[in-house]
């Protein structure tokens, strides 16, 4: 990042408070230099290699049964279309299959997500409430990238028919996963989390969200290949899980709380 950019980004922090614990985070990383190995990375990408599974097979390892469905091609094409009136980028969709179908199957009434951007996680999540015929909760938790002027575009995805059983907490991690977890109120039925993939991120709200999922809940995470720190996390909970490749480099995995 050229020094241009750095003092752009300082004083985009500086005039928006609620993001200053985020920041203050952000800092401290560089000044204590922590920050996740390049041997690390491939470390994880190996072991998600090794445990990734197919389609049908993760679904059996986490112990969900039913009927799969591929999601709606009508409603692909019209997010698409949503998508295209926004320029910049903010990532790509994930495995919104498996998410729409995990809805479907766990009868999710509760789900907390870290991470909008564009909203395709957000849509499937809302497609499968829809098709459940129930009013499902969905609160999701996203922070802006800074400089990028994207707040508006944030779920644009998402039709307005889908909206109104949608909120979106517009705080960093360490403050919003919280709060989310008040306007819930109970456990949740599934969390999605795509928002802070480094080690540190991750082991902030990792713990919490898991010990706020209900017996038979399932936690998705992507990007487990940038560090080990989902591996680990696994290992030391016992509990069933499956992971899926999403493309060449990305992978995605899933716990199953017993």
């Amino acid at each position: 990042m050229t020094i241009k950019r750095k003092i752009k980004s300082t004083l985009w922090y500086i005039s928006k408070p609620k993001y200053w614990i985020q920041y203050y985070h952000i800092v401290k990383r560089k000044i204590f230099a922590i920050k996740d190995s390049d041997s690390e990375k491939d470390k994880a990408v190996s072991w998600a290699k090794k445990h990734a599974a197919d389609y049908v097979s993760a679904w059996k390892k986490i112990g969900l049964e039913g009927e799969i469905n591929n999601f709606d091609n009508k409603i692909l094409i019209e997010a698409n279309q949503l998508a295209s009136n926004y320029k910049g980028l903010m990532g790509g969709p994930g495995h919104i299959d498996f998410i729409y179908n995990a809805v479907k199957l766990l009868k999710a009434k509760n789900v907390i997500e870290t991470g909008v951007a564009y909203g395709w996680s957000s849509l499937a999540i809302l497609v499968g409430f829809s098709e459940n015929n129930n009013d499902g909760k969905l609160i999701s938790v996203d922070m802006p990238y800074p400089n990028r002027n994207n707040e508006p575009y944030v779920g644009i995805v998402v039709p307005k028919r889908f909206k109104k059983n949608w909120k979106i907490i517009d705080r960093p991690d360490v403050t919003g996963v919280p709060i989310a977890l008040k306007l819930i109120q109970e456990k949740i039925d599934l969390c999605h989390y795509d928002s802070d993939k480094t080690r540190v991120g991750r082991s902030i709200s990792y713990p919490i969200l898991w010990n706020s999922l209900r017996s038979g809940g399932l936690f998705i995470s992507d990007d487990i290949e940038d560090n080990l720190f989902f591996a680990d996390f696994v290992e030391s909970l016992n509990a069933p899980f499956c992971v899926l490749k999403v493309n060449d480099k990305q992978y995605m995995g899933a716990i199953r709380k017993p």
